[in-house]
């Protein structure tokens, strides 16, 4: 929002969609936040990465091949946008923190 809100002229109107840069699916999303998570020494109760095909799982619903955002229009508007491990990382630390001030 303080990104639009500094823009000089008359703000682009549209839709935007807004996460992170680049493209993951959940389980390599699910093996970093182990890896970080071991790395902050972040008590976890899953240890290890565990592969479900998702073919396997009957989920009622279609699900579409790829569903990655798309964020060029915000960062060709506005600004580039960080990696999401970055995000994530940096997500993993807080909560790290906020834990160990409430023991």
């Amino acid at each position: 929002v303080n990104i639009i809100l500094s823009s000089k002229g008359p703000a682009p109107y549209g839709i935007y969609h807004l996460c992170g840069h680049g493209t993951t699916n959940w389980f390599d999303y699910a093996r970093v936040i182990l890896k970080m998570a071991a790395r902050a020494k972040y008590p976890l109760k899953a240890t290890q990465d565990c592969v479900i095909p998702t073919k396997t799982i009957d989920q009622g619903v279609k699900r579409p091949m790829n569903s990655a955002m798309n964020t060029d229009k915000f960062c060709r508007e506005f600004t580039n946008i960080r990696p999401w491990e970055e995000d994530l990382e940096q997500l993993v630390w807080n909560l790290k923190d906020k834990i160990v001030q409430n023991l």
